[in-house]
């Protein structure tokens, strides 16, 4: 696992992200459960493990994880439902995660979303739903 971080991220560049994230936990996410922040600090001590080459890459199973934390598996699972419910962490696939903090990427799809050319496919339906949101909220 060393060996493959080294190939794509230097120590400080870890040491920088692990930095960073955990002020932005530390700061954001406050009120988030004692349990959730310990397994969000753990995964940061496996940044650089993910398959992407993203420094926020994080590979551990449940097992692993309970291992790191001494907490239950049932408690580690529950813990990372949550962190994702709460925008901490995305699963990019199996056993594998990327950190991340709540919001970061919204400007940058808004953007695309912006610069979307022709986005209404078919102006018909689009105003039928256009219409039944405006009714069905106040």
């Amino acid at each position: 696992m060393e060996t493959a971080r080294a190939i794509f991220h230097s120590p400080e560049e870890l040491r920088d992200t692990q930095e960073i994230y955990l002020i932005d936990l530390s700061e954001k996410g406050a009120r988030l459960p004692e349990l959730v922040k310990v397994c969000l600090y753990a995964l940061t001590l496996r940044l650089g493990t993910g398959t992407l080459i993203d420094p926020r890459g994080v590979t551990c199973t449940v097992t692993e994880l309970a291992a790191a934390t001494g907490l239950s598996a049932a408690a580690v699972e529950n813990a990372l439902y949550v962190a994702e419910a709460h925008g901490w962490i995305r699963e990019a696939g199996d056993k594998e995660y990327r950190l991340t903090v709540p919001g970061e990427d919204i400007d940058m799809y808004e953007y695309w979303l912006q610069k979307q050319k022709e986005p209404v496919r078919d102006a018909a339906v689009y105003q039928q739903m256009r219409d039944q949101l405006a009714a069905a909220t106040p």
